[in-house]
């Protein structure tokens, strides 16, 4: 019999056990680093369970009676044992649909992981979103280069780099709150205030305090003209993906060509074994536009598109999988 229950913090290490070993895992679902902002969401984590054995956990939080992949995080949906088999996937939403409605849940919203993260094929709740009527309210395109692959830049972005190089740029991984604070301060938030009126998600104190717990997975990578900032990013590195969580440049760096520099660098000399770099998202209005702009600039170093898929889901909809099934 499969079960489920709400997290609690007696589960937390066999909930970070599943999540090192899941086939569709992120460092992002670790609960030190999901319970930076527990202030600002009322947890409803589940832990799902066949026997004594925990195959599956789902980030989550709660809004009245609607449960949401969590959304406090970029990236959500359910974190699996790797050793389980489809129907056992199959059981296994069956039954958080079933206890979600039972305990008053009428809607789930399933915020998919981009299949980029899985360390193995995952297509296996897709039939099943389709079985139960799950409806995609919103698809966001997020940008990555495959790093074996030969990368066609733009003819612009060669430029760029060219420019750059020679000028003799430093580019550091900077370690310890100074180069976060200095990315933050001259480059990332005047950048996000000017042009979007806007702050980034992670304060300095917040992504300094994170990037402490968990160093090799958080790292600013900036880069420097006479000893002076001009562009820099934030990188979470996955197993599979090194993700570009902030980018940003001075106007200097935009002129020089350094934000283009330090992008080529990272792509061909950072983490050469992770097969993917991720730019993230181009969308903006809750994935109802994209910045064309930055879409392009992202192509120009020969990124492609990654769509990141989000569900809406009636729970009563359960009712609809098991009649499904043919034992022949």
């Amino acid at each position: 019999m499969i079960s489920v229950e709400k997290y609690e913090t007696s589960h937390k290490a066999a909930w970070d056990s599943l999540v090192s070993e899941g086939i569709n895992s992120s460092f992002l679902f670790y609960r030190e680093f999901m319970e930076y902002h527990a202030d600002r969401f009322t947890d409803h984590s589940l832990i799902i369970t066949k026997g004594t054995k925990i195959i599956g956990l789902l980030p989550a939080n709660v809004v009245d009676n609607q449960l949401h992949s969590h959304q406090g995080l970029s990236y959500g949906g359910f974190v699996l044992n790797p050793t389980l088999k489809y129907f056992e996937i199959y059981d296994l939403f069956v039954a958080v649909l079933r206890f979600l409605y039972q305990n008053g849940i009428k809607d789930f919203y399933l915020k998919q992981i981009p299949w980029i993260y899985n360390n193995k094929p995952f297509d296996d709740l897709d039939w099943v979103l389709f079985i139960c009527e799950a409806k995609l309210y919103r698809r966001d395109v997020s940008m990555a280069v495959r790093k074996a692959d030969k990368q066609r830049y733009q003819t612009r972005r060669l430029r760029a780099i060219k420019k750059a190089k020679v000028l003799n740029p430093i580019i550091h991984c900077d370690e310890g709150d100074v180069g976060f604070r200095n990315f933050w301060k001259k480059v990332l938030e005047p950048n996000l205030r000017i042009r979007h009126r806007v702050t980034p998600v992670h304060s300095v104190d917040e992504i300094a305090m994170l990037a402490n717990r968990f160093p090799s997975q958080i790292r600013q990578y900036n880069i420097y003209l006479d000893s002076e900032i001009m562009a820099g990013t934030t990188l979470f590195v996955n197993p599979n993906v090194v993700h570009a969580q902030y980018i940003a440049s001075t106007e200097e760096g935009k002129k020089h060509g350094c934000l283009d520099y330090l992008i080529d660098h990272l792509i061909h000399h950072c983490d050469a074994s992770i097969p993917y770099f991720d730019f993230g998202t181009s969308n903006e209005n809750q994935g109802a536009t994209i910045n064309h702009g930055l879409l392009e600039w992202k192509e120009g170093f020969g990124a492609k598109s990654v769509s990141h898929d989000f569900y809406h889901i009636s729970t009563l909809n359960y009712k609809k999988l098991n009649s499904k099934l043919n034992s022949e």
